[in-house]
């Protein structure tokens, strides 16, 4: 595979690979791996978070429309 990028962003990788005392091939492959391995814990937490839903759901443990309003308003204004 062959990927081009802009002058910025290849300058920009070149400096980290230099900081970091490797290629600029290895440090993209390092950045992408890393940036897999993210997505993936993401996508691991995400689908976790929906089966805890579905199953308080299947509990019919819901938050009322007056409780939702105090933790929305307690978590972004306080």
């Amino acid at each position: 595979m062959e990927i081009h990028f802009p002058p910025d962003q290849q300058k920009a990788i070149e400096g980290l690979a230099s900081q970091n005392g490797t290629s600029p091939d290895e440090q993209i492959r390092q950045m992408v791996a890393d940036a897999l391995r993210r997505e993936e814990d993401y996508d691991r937490w995400f689908r976790e978070k929906v089966r805890e839903g579905r199953a308080a759901a299947e509990r019919g443990a819901f938050t009322g429309h007056e409780d939702l309003g105090r933790m929305l308003t307690a978590r972004y204004r306080g």
